[in-house]
């Protein structure tokens, strides 16, 4: 995709951009120095910025490919039941930046293992900074966001989790 490898590169997913919090992530990117943000979103107004790449729906083998070559997951969104995206973004190694109210729906999300887990728009656009700073070991981070996400969702997660839904309920 041609990035540039002096920059961290923060991915954003969301169509829905006022409440997924696109300006959050937008501001975090241009209050810090070697983060690039990409941007996959619909109608949101052109940007005339080097560090802001907006791309409009992507096919999916696209979107593959930029879960793959980004470092974090910018999250910022303000509301969500189980966010796929998050957990597409760890399976392959992503290290979302997000809400403690979206965290609190992903058990496998532990604050400064796999994840950043922040409390308001202030603390997110620090945690974006201290990620450029070398604050938090990103690499370390993406391992455990791919092995969490994998245990948890994977076949077997999956599995004994339906299988513990099933006996729950037939108990009832």
């Amino acid at each position: 995709m041609g990035l540039d490898p002096n920059y961290i590169y923060g991915l954003f997913i969301g169509r829905d951009w006022v409440r997924k919090g696109l300006d959050i992530a937008i501001k975090s990117v241009m209050q810090s120095q070697k983060v690039k943000l990409i941007a996959v979103t619909d109608n949101y107004p052109a940007i005339n910025n080097e560090k802001i790449i907006l791309k409009n729906s992507i096919p999916s083998h696209e979107l593959n490919n930029l879960y793959n070559c980004c470092d974090i997951l910018l999250f910022p969104s303000k509301s969500e039941g189980l966010p796929t995206t998050v957990l597409e973004a760890m399976a392959v190694g992503l290290v979302p930046v997000l809400f403690e109210n979206i965290a609190e729906n992903i058990p496998e999300i532990r604050n400064e293992y796999n994840a950043i887990v922040v409390r308001d728009e202030a603390t997110f656009i620090k945690a974006v900074q201290s990620v450029e700073n070398g604050s938090y070991a990103i690499e370390n981070m993406s391992s455990n966001a791919k092995s969490s996400i994998l245990r948890g969702y994977g076949c077997r997660g999956l599995t004994d989790l339906f299988d513990k839904i099933i006996k729950e309920n037939i108990k009832k």
